[in-house]
């Protein structure tokens, strides 16, 4: 799943960071890593394509399904061929712990408690997750010295030194695909992505007030 970033300056671009997030088939990681509508939309468009395309009208509807089935594979294969080589970790939970840590965290730790809180999940999936990544060295809890009622968390040398590897090479993936496309689509992709982004959010909002009007 991929989500650009674009800086634009007087309408030209002028700085281009990338961030790719890889959900392998792993069940504790979607249970503690948030997603963003953009990144949830190719796995609901998948799912269940089929049905969906036999309950939809719009020819333009089906269409966006199917090109979102399209570019939800080929990532996936792609950002699988760019890590063939790379270590072998759970870059989903481990992204999502990192995130944690730079917003909430101190000092390289994060509260075990405030990852439920962040990613909205309760402690029992929250611990699952953390289990996966002690038991591969990628993260430590611990308690805090200053309250050993709470438990800190941080991410192991190991399992950074793993992150930052993962990281770039998926960074690379995509911005090759960003090289082959070109500045001038660049540009223009991130002004229509965020006019769909802003579509989106208004037909949420169309559809939250429906739903607090309900008896």
């Amino acid at each position: 799943l991929h989500h650009f970033e674009f800086k634009i300056n007087n309408g030209e671009l002028v700085n281009k960071s990338i961030v790719l997030f890889l959900f392998v088939n792993d069940t504790a990681t979607t249970e503690i890593y948030p997603l963003s509508l953009h990144d949830t939309l190719p796995i609901l468009a998948t799912e269940r394509r089929t049905f969906m395309e036999g309950h939809i009208g719009d020819p333009r509807s089906k269409a966006v399904m199917r090109y979102l089935d399209r570019l939800k594979k080929s990532v996936r294969r792609g950002a699988s061929l760019s890590l063939a080589n790379a270590p072998k970790l759970h870059l989903g939970i481990l992204e999502g712990l990192n995130h944690a840590i730079e917003v909430r965290g101190q000092d390289g730790a994060v509260y075990v408690s405030d990852l439920a809180e962040i990613f909205k999940q309760p402690l029992p999936a929250i611990s699952r997750g953390l289990r996966t990544l002690e038991q591969d060295g990628l993260a430590q809890r611990q308690t805090d010295p200053n309250d050993r009622r709470r438990t800190l968390v941080r991410i192991t040398p190991k399992g950074e030194e793993s992150r930052l590897i993962c990281e770039s090479r998926l960074n690379d993936y995509i911005t090759g695909i960003m090289n082959d496309l070109g500045e001038e689509f660049c540009q223009q992709f991130a002004k229509d992505a965020e006019t769909l982004l802003q579509a989106i959010e208004r037909q949420n909002e169309k559809l939250l007030a429906e739903k607090e009007k309900m008896p």
